[in-house]
């Protein structure tokens, strides 16, 4: 018997609930009570597809609530887990799924990707945008001039590359998958987020803000002020359009801390899937600093909100609709298992 730690969602196109998720709020039960030098190793081993986010995060977060010493700006790791995520997807699981005769070997990949690659971020941007323009042949220009979801999707009609590929067996359907015009979750929301996080029981499971639920991911940078995604499509190429970004700019990705309160922590990092939230409170015994309460916020968690933006667009999808709820799971990548449950399955079973 598998033992679903994790959790899983399940998308249900065309009814109500749309989205179905099992995850279960994990971090108390493993970080309460432990010592706060601890903490970091355990979110890290906790939340592994995002390790180093997490892990800068709870470093972050007890260096705020005053328990431990603040680390120095950490761009390198949230770089390289960023660009692991986005390069997973673009490169080997679209591909994979989409255009599988063309699909990169995983090993070569990982080999020649710059992740950790040592020196300055200048350095790390340039090997990036070298890397892309080599494996990818994305054009020169986007590096110096920029880019957009519409910029990709003419890219992808003529280039030969197995992400190209995949994308242009993806784009036409996407773009048919209209998503609500709902603003994406913003810094500004995090002190709501952080109250919340503190106040109200069992909230990291189903966010809600006082303006609703928001999404949040690639598409909604803090340093691009991004109006919000019009359709799947959007979603899909704001990875690639992130890669070109994060060549130019390592170190782009917003992150910090601040103390809310007393002995209360509260840090935040993009990462490949979005805003990431930890909050901590600590206490200190004759041993010393330990853990009392331990929050994490996931972007799943606004993504795969059962009132979010995904769920209002798979409702509106026909019932044996599978296709187009993979699509949305590709554009809204949870972080966590996804299964697709149109409604013939069912019926089949039953």
């Amino acid at each position: 018997m598998t033992v679903d730690l994790a959790g899983h969602v399940e998308l249900r196109p065309g009814r109500r609930p749309a989205v179905v998720s099992t995850r279960a709020e994990l971090a108390p039960r493993l970080l309460n009570g432990v010592a706060v030098q601890e903490a970091p190793r355990r979110a890290a081993a906790l939340f592994t597809l995002c390790a180093p986010a997490h892990a800068l995060a709870a470093h972050e977060a007890i260096g705020a609530a005053g328990a431990g010493e603040a680390l120095a700006p950490a761009t390198v790791s949230l770089f390289g887990s960023t660009v692991r995520e986005h390069l997973l997807r673009l490169c080997h699981d679209w591909p994979r799924r989409h255009a599988p005769a063309a699909a990169l070997d995983l090993a070569a990949l990982a080999a020649a990707a710059p992740l950790w690659a040592p020196g300055d971020d200048a350095g790390r941007g340039a090997l990036l945008a070298g890397w892309l323009r080599r494996w990818l042949d994305l054009p020169a220009g986007w590096f110096t001039q920029g880019v957009d979801a519409d910029a990709v999707a003419d890219w992808c009609r003529s280039a030969a590359s197995p992400t190209a590929l995949a994308l242009r067996t993806m784009h036409a359907r996407a773009t048919t998958l209209a998503t609500p015009a709902v603003a994406p979750l913003a810094l500004a929301a995090l002190p709501e987020i952080g109250r919340r996080l503190g106040d109200e029981a069992g909230w990291a499971l189903r966010p809600r803000l006082d303006a609703g639920v928001p999404d949040t991911g690639p598409w909604s940078r803090a340093a691009d002020g991004a109006a919000a995604p019009r359709h799947a499509w959007d979603r899909i190429a704001s990875r690639l359009v992130d890669l070109v970004r994060l060549a130019a700019d390592p170190a782009r990705l917003a992150h910090g801390a601040l103390s809310p309160a007393p002995g209360v922590g509260l840090a935040w990092a993009e990462t490949a899937r979005g805003l990431l939230v930890h909050r901590v409170r600590v206490e200190r015994d004759a041993a010393g600093w330990r853990v009392a309460d331990y929050r994490v916020l996931a972007p799943t968690e606004w993504n795969f909100h059962p009132e979010g933006v995904l769920a209002r667009t798979l409702q509106a999808l026909a019932p044996d609709d599978a296709g187009g709820a993979e699509l949305l799971a590709d554009a809204f990548d949870p972080c966590v298992p996804v299964r697709c449950r149109p409604m013939n399955e069912e019926t089949a079973d039953a």
